[in-house]
């Protein structure tokens, strides 16, 4: 086998385990909901599986001698062959485990199988390809050299590139496609496994049929709302129902909805911000998602510009197929920019803003320390104005709004949402109630006294923001010199970039 022929072997081997490890963390961080240790026990059970095939390698090297014969290169290339099948169904097999009562988790064992049958190869490739001369040293560098290379460009562009273009079931068929061609050029004697692999891509459809809903939904998928829209990209998978449930990266994400009068989402919290004694002239949000309560802040009177940075552009080609946020693609007062917030923040120093808003996803997954941390929360205050107001959604964890009570001296609880600012935070039931009352949404009043179902709801929202100076409720308004004793009291913890406690507590 010749010198170019064994390096492409090894590099296409390291380019192909690399992409599917990818590939396989999408799968395992969606059904989780991107849990902050998924990628750690994906890490493990792959190097447990690269292990277990260099173990099982030196086994076959021990009784074979080191002799690239036909033979043995229709051995690795069956490995090869076998590698990429297991490999291809690890995730349609993970996304029927876990319409099972036995669960997805088994399918971590599959992911040890292939790693390990693709961790053989080149120990194999090294063993059988490699004359044992002089030059046996820088020849197996080289080999090593050509695997790295393959890995890391396997990372790149799977990662960065094919997933930006095409879905996860393509690349699947891909790395398949590509594994039969590696295994051919290995030996032309593997007929039966041709045909295998040919009839998987042939399958992939069917195999990956409501992929997304089976991984989500779990045991049940049958009964839960299929995914009438969904956009991958490299930055995640965008999942909307056809009533506009939306979940990112395999987690609710929020409900598609603005006004008050239709309120399921609990809308108010955003609304919130009208009842105190702030004038909102320029708002930055952090977090676009699809935009409904950007559609919000987009609405508030005396407003001039708002800024949103959002690090999925997915979402802009996702928000114009539904009216009620549309609009803000258009809207001459909004400035939409693809980036990570914390990034641009520390990027642009200089920049002031009224109110900086950020609807947080769940507290618990993971890389939420960049968005909950002390630090974060100070690089936050240093982009307030003198009076200026964050809000942000803790999703109920103490930690968070300890944390926000330590940055900012001032704050008040609004559900689960924090609201704090360095200067006196005085919230007025009146100045929220005729602030509602003066939006005009989609050109039309929110609010009309005169319709008794919207006099109602406009009551109840009162309601809500007069327990500031009662008993607080969950879902309601409580204030900050109530609240802190209370989080102190309950252990809670700050949050800080160190100690990530959001996300391993």
């Amino acid at each position: 086998m010749s010198g170019g022929r064994v390096l492409i072997v090894a590099g296409a081997a390291g380019f192909i385990a690399l992409s599917y490890e990818i590939l396989w963390y999408r799968s395992f961080s969606f059904v989780t909901g991107t849990r902050a240790d998924v990628f750690g026990l994906l890490l493990g059970f792959y190097l447990l599986g690269i292990a277990g095939g260099s173990i099982w390698a030196r086994r076959i090297c021990s009784r074979s001698t080191a002799t690239a014969s036909s033979d043995q290169m229709a051995r690795i290339g069956g490995i090869i062959l076998l590698a990429n099948i297991v490999s291809f169904l690890v995730i349609p097999i993970e996304a029927f485990l876990a319409t099972t009562f036995i669960g997805w988790w088994p399918s971590f064992l599959l992911v040890s199988i292939g790693a390990g049958l693709m961790g053989a190869t080149l120990p194999l490739i090294a063993h059988f390809a490699i004359p044992p001369d002089d030059k046996s040293g820088a020849r197996l560098s080289y080999l090593y050299l050509a695997n790295i290379v393959g890995s890391a460009l396997g990372s790149l562009a799977t990662g960065f590139l094919l997933l930006d273009l095409v879905t996860l079931e393509v690349c699947g068929q891909l790395l398949l496609g590509l594994g039969t061609l590696l295994g051919v050029l290995l030996s032309r004697r593997l007929l039966a496994a041709m045909i295998v692999t040919a009839a998987l891509i042939l399958l992939a459809p069917w195999l990956h049929d409501e992929l997304w809903e089976r991984l989500k939904f779990e045991d049940k998928w049958k009964s839960g709302k299929p995914f009438k829209h969904v956009l991958e990209n490299r930055h995640g998978v965008i999942c909307i129902t056809a009533d506009g449930e939306v979940y990112g990266g395999g987690m609710y994400d929020g409900k598609i909805n603005t006004d008050l009068t239709t309120d399921r989402n609990s809308v108010y919290r955003p609304w919130s911000l009208l009842g105190a004694d702030r004038e909102y002239r320029h708002v930055l949000v952090v977090g676009l998602s699809m935009g409904s309560w950007a559609q919000v802040i987009a609405h508030f009177p005396g407003l001039e510009k708002l800024t949103i940075v959002e690090i999925n552009g997915g979402y802009l080609d996702l928000i114009p197929l539904f009216p009620e946020v549309a609009g803000l693609l258009d809207n001459d007062r909004v400035e939409i920019i693809v980036d990570d917030g914390r990034r641009w923040l520390n990027r642009h120093p200089d920049v002031r803003f009224d109110a900086i808003v950020q609807n947080t996803t769940y507290h618990w997954r993971a890389h939420m320390t960049n968005l909950l941390s002390r630090e974060y929360m100070e690089l936050c205050s240093s982009h307030l104005t003198d009076d200026g107001v964050m809000l942000f959604n803790t999703t109920s964890s103490e930690d968070a709004m300890l944390t926000a009570l330590t940055v900012f001296p001032e704050g008040m609880r609004v559900f689960n949402n924090m609201m704090v600012s360095h200067a006196p935070l005085r919230f007025s039931t009146e100045r929220w109630r005729e602030r509602l009352l003066a939006v005009q949404l989609y050109e039309r009043p929110m609010f009309d006294e005169g319709i008794p179902a919207h006099k109602k709801k406009l009551d109840a929202l009162m309601k809500l923001a007069d327990e500031l100076q009662g008993p607080p409720s969950e879902l309601g308004f409580e204030s900050g010199a109530n609240l802190l004793p209370r989080l102190k009291m309950s252990g809670a913890v700050v949050i800080t970039d160190d100690n990530m406690h959001c996300e391993w507590n």
